[in-house]
């Protein structure tokens, strides 16, 4: 990935003026809405490892409806609510992403990709595997071990995790 370097800086400087709360909320969402990309994208290209097409879009819409409500439902029936700090962000990044992804947006596309990198970069492989450690407890059954695997990978990458 080539870096905008003013985007990247940008986003480097937003994600550490932000709260514990903030990171905390935004790494769990991300490794979900990052697990459900690589889930997308197997379906769409036809990977003969891709999941069903009733369970490609039951992560769709757990990812989706979270991003969307700002609420995990738990598998317990009770819900995580994020904290309404990290509302703002997430709006942005969904912004930037449906500009950037759905629309063509190529410069849009960049500040995403900057925003997403600079998040990573500043969440850390700690806090990631943490995250990761909640959404395989409540929802491996929904986007399973392997699909599991490559939303961390992907973070991995993008993060430039030592691995």
């Amino acid at each position: 990935m080539t870096n905008n370097t003013n985007y990247y800086d940008k986003w480097v400087k937003i994600w550490y003026s932000q709260t514990e709360e903030v990171l905390d909320a935004t790494a769990l969402i991300r490794a979900i809405e990052c697990t459900n990309g690589c889930i997308q994208h197997a379906f769409r290209d036809g990977d003969d490892r891709a999941l069903s097409l009733d369970e490609t879009r039951e992560c769709m819409k757990l990812s989706m409806g979270t991003i969307k409500n700002k609420v995990l439902p738990l598998p317990d029936g009770s819900e995580m609510i994020f904290p309404e700090s990290c509302h703002s962000i997430m709006d942005q990044a969904r912004d930037l992403y449906i500009r950037g992804f759905k629309q063509g947006d190529e410069e849009a596309l960049e500040e995403f990709l900057c925003f997403s990198k600079a998040h990573f970069k500043v969440l850390g492989r700690a806090r990631i595997d943490e995250k990761f450690s909640k959404i395989d407890e409540w929802f491996v059954d929904i986007f399973t071990p392997y699909w599991l695997m490559m939303g961390r990978a992907y973070i991995y990458s993008m993060g430039e995790y030592v691995v």
